[in-house]
């Protein structure tokens, strides 16, 4: 069996990230050399565990690796409570005394921005690269739990936080401090170690291998430093495929030469084993460097996604109406007959404020007055009798919220698509970053794509409301979030623009922190207190807000009467978003 190197491998990497679906599985090797390998951490634990010192070199065989690891996992587990986590994090690093460097690996896998990672580390390397090389973005760490795979499997058709998920436990403060802000102890709690724990762990617990095997199915795996010889893995693998049979996803593993039979991992569990020279693990950074490098100038993507309706013109004969447009790429320089420009501005009263790129696209407009006119809605400026509008999505203090796009962008539907035949917009309200210690005015606490949902689900109702008004709306996307999200189906357009009711989570917290998550689809206008009636929650007990939050006040609400009888649109839910129900303090 011929199989592919990695420059034939390349484009289908490229084109399985641009459609959503690959999911990089990282082990040890990415971790290194911050964290020990498999010899010397089961060597560390042996020493916890009080055994007596035994050489272990570092290509000694798999049986040895696993029955010693067998060996000192049970006799720390039978000590003392807690010693088993506190040898694991004695352990797990190389030098515990120094301050972790940074990993090339790491950092470049970080950078591409992955919306679900698959990792059997317990340590936060690649959540503290994201943090680096996605600041502002809010990403969750989720373990084996039943609530967190619902969660996994949610996040294969539906848009939310990006995932990275810890199948074998979590130590959320090693070896970077400072990188998660909620308690994730609950994950240490989920360690294991050794091959007897993996095996009894993964088929102990059916939700796990449920949702593990939907991953599989689903998704193309890219292995990046994880042993795939592991037995309990293998056995993962072909339980999927002995169940499901073949599937339509072929996975990918960069190996050292000699560990695995390429042949073998293809046939028997369709994973296309791409070599490189053993010892030479900086080929893992150089590969996804590469694929970087292919991401940022892709020669083959979808740039055009367009939405409309079919009109019957005579007998036998129809033609096929644009409505909406999604463009990827930055807005157009020059005007063309009948377009106008609508950009994204800041500001309050009789300022409007744009950033240096977005005055650059205004000169090329002519628009080189330095404030534009104000027009009878607050939201709406015009540069003289220029086709080229400003819009801001903000209130009066100049905040940024989900409710001024939506309503702005109506504003500016009104406004301007009677007079035009089409209107090419920007996502509004997408600067800032999502961090609560910066000025108000540069607050964004919600990610982009809630912008475009606004933004689409406006001009939805714009059109409902005036069917026949003969003009398109064409939005220029450059966010990577969202253009990805439309690639991948996780925002669903053609729902956004045919559906007046809204798609959201409810997610309820009960006495004892286990969460509760339920998919509701209803109207806009229906109050809080039918949810809570439906979910049987006593009112008084309980409080209530929503993710993302409608504003920059990130505040609970005491589900009172005044809460109750505000409609789930004032709330600020919108399609995609979660309402949080907890027992009040």
């Amino acid at each position: 069996m011929l199989i592919p190197d990695f420059e034939t491998v390349l484009p289908r990497l490229v084109s399985t990230f641009e459609s959503g679906r690959l999911v990089p599985f990282i082990g040890a090797g990415m971790s290194a050399p911050v964290c020990n390998g498999w010899p010397a951490f089961i060597q560390a634990l042996e020493r916890a565990a009080g055994m007596a010192e035994m050489p272990l070199a570092a290509d000694a065989p798999r049986e040895t690796l696993v029955r010693r690891a067998n060996l000192a996992v049970r006799m720390l587990k039978r000590a003392a409570p807690g010693k088993f986590a506190t040898a694991v994090r004695a352990s797990l690093l190389t030098r515990p005394d120094e301050s972790p460097s940074a990993l090339a690996q790491t950092d470049a896998l970080a950078r591409l921005g992955w919306p679900l990672v698959v990792t059997t580390n317990y340590d936060n390397c690649y959540a503290a690269a994201l943090c680096r090389f996605a600041a502002g973005r809010d990403f969750a760490v989720l373990g084996r739990s039943a609530e967190d795979c619902q969660r996994v499997l949610t996040s294969l058709t539906n848009v939310g936080r990006p995932l990275l998920w810890a199948l074998q436990g979590y130590l959320a403060d090693l070896p970077h401090l400072g990188v998660h802000a909620e308690d994730l102890t609950a994950l240490e709690q989920q360690l294991v170690v050794g091959h007897e724990e993996y095996r009894r762990v993964t088929y102990r617990d059916a939700h796990f291998r449920r949702a593990f095997a939907e991953v599989f199915r689903q998704r193309s795996l890219l292995f990046l430093g994880a042993g795939l010889q592991e037995t309990y893995l293998q056995e993962l693998f072909g339980e999927v495929l002995e169940f499901y049979g073949p599937g339509a996803r072929t996975h990918y593993a960069f190996i050292p030469e000699g560990e695995v039979d390429p042949e073998f991992m293809l046939a028997r569990f369709q994973i296309v084993v791409v070599e490189y020279p053993k010892g030479e693990h900086g080929q893992v950074c150089a590969r996804l460097n590469a694929l970087a490098d292919q991401l940022s100038r892709p020669h083959r993507t979808a740039t055009t996604w367009s939405w409309g309706r079919i009109e019957d013109t005579g007998t036998e004969h129809w033609r096929s109406v644009p409505d909406l447009e999604v463009i990827r790429g930055p807005l157009p320089t020059a005007a063309a007959d009948g377009e106008c420009l609508a950009v994204s501005a800041g500001g309050s009263g009789d300022n409007f404020f744009f950033s240096p790129g977005i005055r650059s696209v205004l000169c090329q407009w002519q628009a080189v007055q330095p404030m534009p006119d104000r027009l009878p809605s607050p939201y709406l400026g015009q540069f003289g009798a220029l086709p080229v509008f400003a819009v801001r999505a903000r209130n009066e203090a100049d905040e940024r919220s989900l409710a001024e796009v939506r309503d702005a962008s109506l504003a500016l539907f009104e406004w301007v698509a009677p007079r035009f035949r089409c209107i090419r917009m920007q996502l509004l309200a997408t600067g800032g970053q999502d961090k609560v210690d910066l000025a108000h005015w540069k607050v964004r606490n919600y990610p982009e794509r809630f912008s475009f949902v606004q933004t689409v689900t406006a001009w939805a109702s714009w059109r409902r409301a005036h069917p026949h008004v003969d003009c398109r709306l064409v939005l220029h996307v450059v966010a990577d979030s969202v253009f990805r999200e439309i690639a991948s189906g996780r925002i669903d357009v053609l729902e956004l623009l045919s559906c007046t009711d809204s798609r959201f989570f409810v997610e309820v917290v009960g006495e004892r922190g286990e969460p509760e998550r339920r998919l509701f689809q209803t109207m806009p206008e229906v109050s809080l207190a039918h949810v809570a009636e439906d979910l049987q929650l006593a009112p008084g007990m309980w409080q209530a807000k929503v993710t993302p939050p409608p504003d920059i006040q990130d505040a609970w609400h005491a589900l009172d009467d005044a809460t109750l009888e505000r409609t789930l649109a004032s709330f600020g839910v919108v399609p995609g978003s979660t309402l949080h129900f907890s027992r009040r303090p």
